[in-house]
């Protein structure tokens, strides 16, 4: 399965701002994951105005990430648990994503196997899970607050593919981390295009005007449709 953006690191631009004008009282919304428009999995994610966390569910695996959203906007460290049903055991694992001024820190641990892995980013980076519609929230929040006239804001990424995560203990974290340019293009109609600049597909989301999600989708050039739609079915809790 192709994800709708393949990123897991988004630096947006420069500078610091107040991320946005707009409060959030916690509040948990949920998602269905749709792949050629049969259900693959899920999200139920609650964010506040300082803090991010959630839960996914996508096939066997399940992805629990939290973090606290900054005065600017951005996460200065995202932590995350994976797992992945299937064979003889029950495989977990955990990552940290610790934002530095020009760098960012990945440490994954994997039963005793410790990997970590330092890579070059920009002021105001923002580590995400990939995919997730609450973290692509944050990132949206974010360029907003820096985009001032501006159609288009861009972004520095290291990538990631989520599908890796799971391939435990056959991979290592440099093989699924590479940077990359990104962007953010705000569309009439509460459109936002969020993707980086060497992939034509790039999502689509509609977000309001109080910053929340109503919906994502792959874009047009994508050669499989990932979508995102609201639900009020909770996503399958971590195993």
């Amino acid at each position: 399965m192709k994800h709708i953006l393949a990123v897991c690191v988004a630096g947006v631009a420069f500078g610091v701002v107040t991320a946005s004008s707009h409060t959030f009282p916690p509040e948990t919304r949920s998602f269905a994951y749709m792949h050629d428009n049969k259900p693959v999995g899920g999200e139920t994610f609650t964010r506040s105005a300082d803090s991010i966390s959630g839960e996914i569910a996508l096939g066997t695996s399940r992805v629990h990430y939290e973090g606290r959203i900054a005065a600017d906007g951005t996460i200065p460290r995202l932590d995350i648990q994976t797992s992945r049903s299937g064979g003889a055991a029950n495989t977990q694992g955990f990552i940290s994503m610790i934002v530095g001024r020009d760098s960012v820190l990945l440490i994954e641990r994997v039963g005793r196997k410790v990997d970590s892995l330092r890579l070059a980013s920009r002021p105001g980076t923002i580590p995400i899970f990939d995919p997730s519609i609450g973290l692509y929230e944050v990132i949206v929040a974010r360029a907003r607050a820096l985009k001032a006239r501006a159609k288009t804001v861009p972004m520095s990424v290291v990538k990631i593919d989520a599908d890796d995560l799971g391939k435990f203990p056959t991979r290592s974290l440099r093989s699924i981390a590479a940077f990359v340019p990104g962007e953010v293009t705000f569309l009439p109609a509460d459109t936002v295009m969020l993707g980086n600049t060497q992939e034509k597909d790039k999502v689509r989301l509609i977000i309001g005007a109080d910053g929340r999600a109503r919906a994502a989708a792959s874009g047009a050039d994508a050669k499989d449709h990932f979508s995102m739609r609201p639900t009020s079915k909770p996503a399958p809790l971590k195993r």
